[in-house]
């Protein structure tokens, strides 16, 4: 049975859909402030450990963003981060990276890994946020 195609709504100004974006953080408190802060204009995914961050990976569409704090007790020493980027399934999803680490080694992380942006804990939440929508916006080919 065909569906009624008038009642399909394909006006994207009512119907703007929500980017996806996947949050990694052992901390409850960072993925509560990042999710309260992006929640409006995406769809957030928080969990607390890689191994759960992998089965929603490898099970539901990829997800348009990944925010992570690389220092995961199941993936230590960035070990995560590396696998995102190594991987064919997953090296073309941006990064952002939220750690506690010292700036040297953020910084460093940042640069071997192709993350494209990255925040010490605690982070300037206004600051995350744009730069998200930036992100967002210049895939969109809008500007802020």
């Amino acid at each position: 049975m065909h569906s009624d195609p008038s009642r399909i709504n394909t006006n994207r100004k009512t119907t703007a859909m929500k980017r996806d974006i996947l949050v990694v953080d052992r901390d409850r408190d960072v993925r509560f402030e990042i999710h309260r802060l992006l929640s409006r204009s995406c769809d957030v995914t928080s969990v607390a450990d890689g191994m759960s961050a992998l089965y929603l990976l490898r099970r539901n569409p990829l997800p348009e963003l990944i925010i992570i704090d690389p220092d995961l007790d199941d993936f230590p020493d960035g070990s995560f981060l590396r696998h995102l980027k190594n991987s064919i399934l997953y090296s073309s999803i941006p990064v952002i990276v939220v750690s506690g680490l010292p700036a040297r080694e953020l910084r460093e992380l940042t640069v071997d890994h192709a993350v494209m942006e990255s925040f010490q804990k605690p982070m300037d939440p206004d600051s995350l946020e744009r730069v998200v929508e930036g992100l967002f916006a210049m895939e969109s080919g809008q500007s802020w």
